[in-house]
């Protein structure tokens, strides 16, 4: 769902904020690390929960009985909640700005009903980016493309991944042959039925030929790969090797033991990448960060002070940048990879 301004061209999407049982003592502060948290996984709209009308001075004031942070004039830290206001608007002007960039698809499946931990069954190493897909998306968003699936919003992804399921349409493994056929690379189990009944016995006998292709001697052990046009199909190593194999880089990286402790999204605008990095500890993080970007002109953004520097210094090597970044306890930053040829220009 949080991918639906990448595919569906919603550039905003909106979602309740800080919703959970109420408790007087927690501050702004308390707040922040699970705000920042949504604006990683592509929400970029807040809907407070929420702003009681208070027709008495009785305090702390009115609640929902226990749900939900409330907003009021009677809450102790209401006097100084102009600049968190601030910090948000200013996240949220950019984030609702460019697209995602996801360096792999998951396809969530034809089983119903869907939920997220069925459509994202692989954990994928830190720094890269995931977006989830329906047939749909498959069908209508996404084209075959020279080694890769050429995305609507003008990115590229070259590996699909399908659930652990091991149902799924017969048209569904035909338009993902498409892909593969044209170079993508496919990682999952080898489909053994279709869910519908409709046509049941030609559509079994179709899948059952066509992931034999596919699939090959694939048995996920001794054999884990199989050619397939000019694509591949894997299935038995872990997803970690696979990109490692594809040479397909981190989106973002932490050089550092402590990299877990930053969260992150990389948006495009325009021809500008933009990427929003949160400190999730109460503690100082001295690191070097590297970025998935080509654009050489850099500038870091503080979305709580409104101000934008200049790194002192960036290196540039195998279409990644790389800065050595200070963070303070549970700050967020906003780093903007420009042209630098008079380009990059994110409004």
């Amino acid at each position: 769902a949080t991918y639906a301004c990448l595919w569906y061209d919603k550039p905003v999407l909106g979602a309740e904020a800080y919703t959970a049982q109420a408790h007087y003592s927690e501050s702004l502060w308390d707040l922040k690390p699970f705000g920042d948290r949504a604006y990683c996984s592509g929400i970029n709209q807040f809907i407070l929960h929420s702003y009681v009308h208070q027709p008495f001075d009785k305090k702390p004031g009115m609640t929902l009985f226990m749900w939900g942070s409330h907003f009021n004039r009677n809450n102790l830290y209401w006097q100084h909640i102009s600049d968190w206001f601030d910090y948000h608007a200013r996240v949220q002007y950019i984030l609702q700005k460019g697209t995602a960039q996801p360096q792999v698809l998951h396809f969530v499946g034809d089983q119903l009903p869907q939920a997220i931990e069925q459509a994202v069954p692989y954990s994928l190493p830190a720094g890269y980016s995931a977006a989830v897909c329906n047939f749909d998306i498959l069908t209508n968003k996404i084209k075959p493309g020279k080694g890769s699936m050429q995305m609507s919003n003008g990115g590229a992804c070259q590996l699909l991944t399908i659930p652990k399921a091991t149902s799924i349409e017969a048209a569904t493994l035909r338009r993902i042959a498409e892909f593969v056929d044209k170079g993508a690379v496919l990682y999952g189990p080898k489909p053994t039925g279709v869910l519908s009944l409709s046509n049941r016995e030609k559509n079994s006998r179709e899948l059952e030929t066509l992931a034999n292709k596919m699939w090959g001697k694939i048995n996920g052990k001794d054999v884990t790969e199989n050619q397939y046009g000019k694509g591949r199909v894997i299935w038995g190593k872990p997803i970690a090797n696979v990109l490692r194999d594809m040479k397909i880089l981190p989106d973002f990286e932490a050089t550092s033991k402590r990299q877990n402790a930053l969260l992150y999204i990389h948006k495009k605008a325009n021809d500008a990448d933009v990427f929003f990095v949160v400190n999730q500890l109460n503690a100082e993080l001295d690191i070097e960060c590297l970025f998935a970007t080509t654009n050489q002109k850099p500038e870091i953004w503080d979305p709580e002070k409104g101000t934008v520097r200049i790194p002192a210094a960036c290196t540039f090597e195998n279409g990644r940048a790389r800065l050595h970044v200070l963070f303070k306890p549970r700050q967020s930053l906003m780093f903007i990879f420009k042209t630098g040829q008079g380009g990059g220009n994110i409004a």
